[in-house]
């Protein structure tokens, strides 16, 4: 076994999460598996003189990847500083997030068998290591003799296994490496996916020209998509985050995310004041609200076909009570933005219409979830919303009625839940031009809105045609009449007024594997649009 200890000189860990901006205030706690095998390798590189990996470190690292390794976690607490830094003429608002960790040790144990020439490489290497994460956050490694290694008990936050990752223990998402192995099994796959896609889009452009279809790619080609993916596993392990953009990763390739326990006493908390959200708050990121449309008869719900227009003016109030003082101080969370700019990764608020009760027509109860997580100015919104109002439309009268993490209200809503097959609530509005082929082809998009959320495995696409019936979308032809059901929903949201109409489709996706939701994909899908809900019969 391999057991570090690290130590942090100034008493504190600043480091964010893959995937978040560093104004959403977000730690990554404890630092990832990823994250420490990536700071060893670049150590290496800078202190011990390396132009390759030698084979003794590639030996270790792949040990390492092999088993995933559990954290002692010494008692932490959550802060933050903020800083308005000078941009040219203006000011901008810097948050420096950051764990507390006092004098105590984090322990790091990977379980296996390494031999003496991969232990004595581990110890040199953590020894050097200057800091972890941010630049501040200075580190004190060493290698812990197995004699002094604490007890296996005290290694709480570990993977979970199979029977855990569905139950109701608080858990912690941290990135790690895949196996060397798993990895050039994936890369394989995906080359072979990618160069049969190529083929396929070439041949069916060539017919429709009425040229000769190639019957192969030529090796520009293949060397294009191979570019694309690193060569090694140790290659994935060096990219950048500019490489990784220039090529249109979202997430690192040879990386997964895996699912940690969460002890609770040492799980960073943090004391949230204000009115509506007292005491510690731990990962919140989907609130349930119970809606009515009269205060007195509140039995009447709003129709399901205006849930464009209703999330907006929803979604609208929410993001006004998260800035009260109109400073621009709003919740990312909720607008989406941060220091005025778009976020990208769909990680802020949904507003996912419900109908719970019996009648499927009607909007009944409104899922808000969010995969950054609310901060204080989001809760403190969400629990201060009581109503919306427009010139044109009844009064809605809103209620909150659940406040948690997303596993909280598995058994109230069906939409948190886990299904193979995934049909559409609310119309699907392609959020592009739809083109036969390609990237903006029907399945293109749908998949390019997947990948953007970290849904995998999708396996077939089907469409509604007028009469209930579900077909395949290769299956399908123009001469195929749609269902009508969608006609009448709102497709534009009110910023936009009266455009091109735009079209409305009722689809069902399939996955090799159950994966969770909620699921909301393409136009206005943050407000109501593109919904799916779990088929399980």
């Amino acid at each position: 076994m391999l057991c570090f200890e690290l130590r942090f000189p100034a008493r504190r860990y600043h480091a964010t999460p893959w995937s978040t901006h560093v104004n959403e205030g977000q730690i990554e706690w404890p630092p990832s598996p990823w994250r420490l095998t990536r700071a060893l390798l670049a150590v290496g590189f800078t202190r011990l003189g390396w132009e390759h990996p030698p084979e003794s470190a590639q030996r270790l690292f792949s040990k390492m990847a092999e088993r995933p390794p559990r954290y002692a976690l010494p008692p932490t607490a959550l802060g933050h500083s903020r800083h308005y830094m000078p941009i040219g003429e203006k000011t901008t608002k810097v948050i420096d997030a950051f764990a507390y960790v006092g004098d105590a040790p984090l322990h790091v144990l990977y379980e296996g068998e390494f031999d003496e020439e991969e232990r004595s490489l581990a110890g040199e290497l953590i020894a050097h290591l200057p800091y972890l994460g941010r630049a501040e956050s200075w580190v004190m490694g060493r290698l812990v003799e197995e004699e002094e290694v604490p007890s296996r008990d005290a290694f709480e936050c570990c993977p979970l296994d199979e029977e855990e990752y569905f139950s109701n223990l608080d858990r912690i998402e941290l990135l790690a490496p895949e196996p060397p192995s798993r990895f050039e099994q994936w890369r394989a796959l995906e080359i072979e996916a990618q160069l049969d896609r190529l083929l396929s889009e070439k041949i069916a452009a060539a017919e429709a020209k009425g040229k000769k279809p190639p019957s192969k790619l030529s090796k520009k080609d293949i060397t294009s998509v191979e570019a694309r993916y690193p060569a090694s596993w140790l290659e994935a392990l060096t990219w950048d985050t500019a490489t990784l953009q220039e090529l249109g990763w979202n997430a690192p390739p040879g990386s997964v995310w895996m699912m940690y326990r969460a002890p609770e006493d040492a799980r960073p908390r943090v004391e949230v004041g204000g009115r509506g959200v007292p005491g510690p708050v731990h990962n919140i990121d989907t609130a349930l609200f119970a809606l009515s449309a009269d205060a007195i008869r509140s039995d009447l719900y709003p129709p399901m076909r205006d849930a464009l227009r209703r999330m907006e003016l929803i979604h609208r109030s929410l993001v006004s009570l998260s800035d009260p003082e109109k400073k621009g101080a709003g919740s990312p969370a909720l607008s989406g933005k941060i220091d005025g700019e778009p976020m990208t990764g769909h990680r802020h608020a949904f507003m996912i219409p419900l109908a719970l009760g019996r009648r499927k027509d009607r909007i009944d109860h409104l899922l808000v979830y969010a995969r950054m997580g609310f901060d204080a100015n989001a809760r403190r919104a969400l629990g201060l919303i009581r109503k919306t109002y427009a010139k044109d439309m009844p009064d809605l009268y809103i209620t909150l009625a659940g406040l948690g993490q997303r596993k909280d209200f598995e058994e109230l809503v069906p939409d948190v839940g886990q299904a193979t097959r995934w049909r559409s609530r609310t119309p699907f509005v392609p959020p592009r031009f739809l083109r036969p082929q390609g990237k903006n082809s029907l399945r293109g998009q749908i998949e390019a809105e997947l990948k953007e959320r970290g849904i995998e495995g999708l396996e077939s696409i089907l469409i509604e045609l007028d009469g209930g019936e579900y077909i395949g979308i290769d299956e399908y032809d123009r001469s195929m009449r749609l269902t009508p059901r969608f006609r009448h929903f709102r497709r534009e949201r009110e910023k936009e007024g009266a455009t091109i109409r735009k079209p409305a489709l009722s689809l069902e996706l399939r996955f090799r594997e159950p994966v969770r939701g909620p699921i909301a994909l393409g136009y206005a899908c943050h407000f109501g649009l593109g919904v799916f809900e779990p088929v399980f019969r």
